[in-house]
């Protein structure tokens, strides 16, 4: 027997349940289109459970790298920005 899964275990991602109904229809949905078979409500529900649990570290790590490189980016122009301040000294 498979153990129930609280929101607040999913990696800090918690979903209202109008998100988490339009994830798993989103999910059937492409299930469907994609394979011809339609999954059950129970399944598709464990489907986006399992696909968060998984994906949301690298998902998360991802934005994090994505964050880094445009902090450094923008502190590169603000260290350009004030060596144009500074006035030539004698």
């Amino acid at each position: 027997m498979s153990k129930k899964i609280k929101r607040e275990d999913l990696f800090g991602i918690q979903l209202t349940e109008q998100q988490k109904d339009r994830l798993t229809t989103a999910f059937r949905d492409f299930f469907e289109d994609e394979t011809g078979e339609t999954l059950g409500i129970f399944q598709a529900e464990a489907c986006v459970t399992f696909f968060i649990e998984n994906m949301a570290p690298h998902a998360y790590n991802l934005g994090l790298s994505h964050s880094r490189e445009w902090l450094k980016t923008q502190l590169e122009s603000i260290d350009l920005d004030f060596d144009m301040l500074y006035r030539q000294t004698k």
